[in-house]
C-alpha cells in the first residue's frame, strides 16, 4: 500500500473515531454505559493508534521497508 493512501486512511479513521468523543460529551448518548465503554476500549486507541501512525509515518514507512527486504533476503 502506498504511503498516501495509508496517510488517507488513517486520517479518515482518525477523524470518524475522534467525532464519537463529542457524542459522547454532548449527546443523550453519553448515559449509556455501553457507549461509553466502547469509546474507553475501542475508540480512543483507535484515535491514539492513527494519531501517531501519522505522526511518525516516514520513520514507520522506512522501518517496514527496511523489514520487508531482511525478510526477503531470509
Amino acid at each position: 500500500m502506498k504511503n498516501k493512501r495509508i496517510r488517507q486512511l488513517s486520517r479518515i479513521l482518525h477523524i470518524v473515531a475522534g467525532l464519537s468523543f463529542p457524542l459522547l460529551i454532548y449527546s443523550p448518548l453519553g448515559d449509556s454505559e455501553i457507549f461509553l465503554r466502547f469509546n474507553q476500549v475501542f475508540l480512543l486507541p483507535v484515535v491514539v493508534f492513527s494519531g501517531i501512525v501519522m505522526w511518525q509515518q516516514p520513520k514507520l514507512s522506512k522501518w517496514l521497508k527496511r523489514f520487508k527486504t531482511r525478510g526477503a533476503s531470509l
